[in-house]
Parts: structure tokens; C-alpha cells; sequence
């Protein structure tokens, strides 16, 4: 028990903040340590316990082949409208670009200063030019 703390500690990601880097393999044994890929869906069943379930019954393996097909179908609509939803994204961001563009070219044309132009003349000349400050 001991041990394993001291390994825990050891391995865990914030002890080894600011140490060298593990090596690939032994990286990959530290994270199986603490995360366990999961099964294949075949030898997931078969954990299943046979006193309430029949494992191989064929309703359950036929609804559960439905189920995961149609949950692979929600996936692929999922990226597909990630897809669209950052082309969409990507479009906006775009002509928002373009017209900053544009109106930094409408100013810069104007010989102004900034994008509210020279207020200098505007201001009254016991400021010297100055905006006050208001307290």
C-alpha cells in the first residue's frame, strides 16, 4: 500500500511538473496505471452476470447492433455540422476582416488620425488641445 502511494506520487502529473519529461513508454505505462482504456463491446458482455442475463441472447445483440449504429450515425452528423459550423464561422470572421479593412482604408484616406479623426481642432483652445479630465 506504501508503495503504490509512493509510485502514485511519484508518477502523478503534479509531482512531475517542472521535471524532465517521462520517456514515450514509460508515459504510456503511467497513464494506463490511472486510466483504463475500455473494452470491446464483446468482451463487455461477456462480464455480464449469467444469473440475470443471457449473454449471447440474439434481441439484445441485435438492439444493441442498432444502437450503436444509430449512434455512430449521430456522430457523423455531429462532425458533419462541426464541419459546416466552422466554414460558417470562418466566413463571418472573414467579412468581419474585410470590412475593418475597409473602413482602416476609408480613414487612412481622410488623413485622420485613429478611427474618430483628429479632435484637436474641436477642442477648446484653453486646453491647449487637451481633452479634460473630468473628476
Amino acid at each position: 500500500m506504501v508503495l503504490a502511494q509512493r509510485l502514485h506520487d511519484e508518477l502523478s502529473v503534479w509531482w512531475r511538473a517542472g521535471k524532465v519529461p517521462l520517456p514515450e513508454y514509460t508515459q504510456r505505462r503511467v497513464t494506463l496505471w490511472d486510466h483504463k482504456p475500455k473494452l470491446p463491446f464483446d468482451v463487455q458482455i461477456q462480464s455480464r452476470s449469467k444469473d440475470r442475463h443471457r449473454i449471447f441472447d440474439e434481441r439484445f445483440l441485435y438492439r444493441s447492433q442498432i444502437v450503436r449504429a444509430r449512434n455512430d450515425m449521430r456522430k457523423e452528423r455531429r462532425s458533419e455540422y462541426k464541419e459546416e459550423r466552422k466554414k460558417e464561422l470562418d466566413a463571418k470572421q472573414q467579412d468581419k476582416t474585410d470590412r475593418r479593412d475597409r473602413a482602416m482604408e476609408a480613414v487612412s484616406g481622410a488623413h485622420c488620425s485613429g478611427l474618430l479623426g483628429n479632435l484637436a481642432p474641436l477642442l477648446p483652445k484653453s486646453l491647449g488641445g487637451r481633452p479634460s479630465v473630468i473628476r
